[in-house]
C-alpha cells in the first residue's frame, strides 16, 4: 500500500537516516523555462538497510522527484533527484518534497527547493513616472534599464532603444554592472522616454525594445493613462422613446482653469440657452428630442468648451427599444 504523504517542515532530527541539506537555497537564476536538477543526500547511520518506500512532489504541475533508489544501504548515502521547471514567471519560489522510508525513528523525511527566478531585463519607472498623463500635456519618465545574463552568454548591457511610436527613448547613463552570485551578471543603465501630447482620453500604451551588446531585442509594453482636465456627470446615460422632449441635467467641471460652454450639438439635441459666463463648473440642461431615437443604437451629445487643452465633452446615450 502506498504510504500518505503530506508536507512536512524541512526542520531535521536524529534518527536513523537524515536528510543532509534537506532546506536547499538554489539563489538567483534566470527565468528562461529551463529544468533545474538538485540531489538531495539521504545518509544512513545505521548499520542496516533501509527501505524507501514513497516519494512525492508536492507541485507536481512543475516539480518531481526521483528515480528513488529501493534502499540506502547500512552506513552509506544515496541521492534522491528532484527537478523544478522554472518556466517565465519571476520571483521567490519554493516547492517541497517528502520521502517515506522504512526508518522507525523517522518514516517522513521533508525536503524543499527555493529559488529567485530573475528575468533577462526589466523596465523599472523612477517615482516620478507617473503613468497618469494630463490630455495635450506632454510627459518624460526618467527609467531603469536592468538586463542580466550568466556570464557566458556573450550578452551585455543594453545599447540601445527601439520605440515605437509616439514615444522617444533615449540611454541617459552608463551601465553598472554587479555580480549577482551563481555566475550572474546584472546591469543598471539610466533611460529617459518622451511621450508627446495626447489628445484622447483613456488607456495608452507602447512598445519599447532593449538591444543588447550581442544583439539581442527583448520587448517591453509601457502603458499609461490620459486624464481629461474637464469632466461631465453624468457622463453617459440611456434613453427610451417617450411622447415629448427629454431633458437631462449635465454638471461639466473643470480641474485646472475657468472656461466657458460655446454650445452643444447632437442627432437629439433641441437647441436651448446656455450658461454665457466663465467658470469652473457649468450645469446645463440637455433638452433631447427621443422622437428621433432609433432602437438599439447609441448616440452622442458634444459640449463645445473654450478650453484649450479639452475642447469637447461627449455624452454617450444609449438608445433603448420602445416599451
Amino acid at each position: 500500500m502506498k504510504p500518505v504523504m503530506k508536507p512536512v517542515s524541512a526542520t531535521l532530527r536524529d534518527g536513523g537516516a537524515r536528510i543532509d541539506g534537506a532546506a536547499f537555497d538554489y539563489g538567483p537564476c534566470l527565468a528562461a523555462g529551463q529544468t533545474i536538477r538538485h540531489e538531495f543526500p539521504l545518509v544512513n547511520l545505521t548499520d542496516r538497510d533501509i527501505p524507501i518506500l514513497g516519494a512525492m512532489a508536492f507541485t507536481p504541475c512543475c516539480s518531481t522527484i526521483g528515480p528513488t533508489p529501493r534502499v540506502v544501504p547500512a552506513g552509506k548515502t544515496v541521492m534522491i533527484p528532484v527537478t523544478l521547471h522554472v518556466g517565465s514567471s519571476t520571483g521567490r519560489k519554493r516547492v517541497e518534497f517528502a520521502l517515506a522510508t522504512g526508518d522507525k525513528a523517522r518514516k517522513q523525511h521533508g525536503m524543499s527547493l527555493t529559488i529567485d527566478l530573475l528575468g533577462e531585463s526589466e523596465v523599472l519607472r523612477d517615482g516620478d513616472a507617473n503613468p497618469s498623463i494630463p490630455i495635450n500635456r506632454p510627459q518624460r519618465w526618467n527609467l531603469v534599464l536592468v538586463s542580466r545574463g550568466d556570464g557566458t552568454s556573450g550578452l551585455g548591457p543594453v545599447t540601445s532603444i527601439k520605440a515605437r511610436a509616439p514615444l522617444v527613448a533615449t540611454i541617459a547613463g552608463k551601465p553598472v554592472r554587479t555580480d549577482l552570485g551563481s555566475g550572474l551578471v546584472e546591469y543598471r543603465q539610466a533611460a529617459v522616454i518622451d511621450i508627446p501630447p495626447c489628445r484622447s482620453v483613456g488607456p495608452q500604451s507602447s512598445e519599447i525594445e532593449l538591444v543588447r551588446d550581442g544583439g539581442r531585442e527583448l520587448p517591453h509594453v509601457l502603458s499609461w493613462r490620459v486624464t481629461g482636465q474637464v469632466d461631465a456627470t453624468p457622463s453617459g446615460f440611456s434613453l427610451a422613446r417617450s411622447s415629448g422632449p427629454v431633458v437631462k441635467s449635465i454638471l461639466v467641471r473643470a480641474k485646472d482653469r475657468p472656461f466657458r460652454i460655446m454650445s452643444v450639438k447632437g442627432d437629439l439635441v433641441i437647441p436651448s440657452p446656455l450658461p454665457n459666463d466663465v467658470a469652473d463648473s457649468h450645469r446645463i440642461d440637455l433638452h433631447l428630442d427621443t422622437a428621433r431615437l432609433t432602437a438599439n443604437r447609441a448616440s452622442d451629445v458634444r459640449i463645445m468648451l473654450d478650453h484649450p487643452d479639452q475642447p469637447v465633452i461627449t455624452i454617450s446615450i444609449l438608445l433603448l427599444p420602445a416599451k
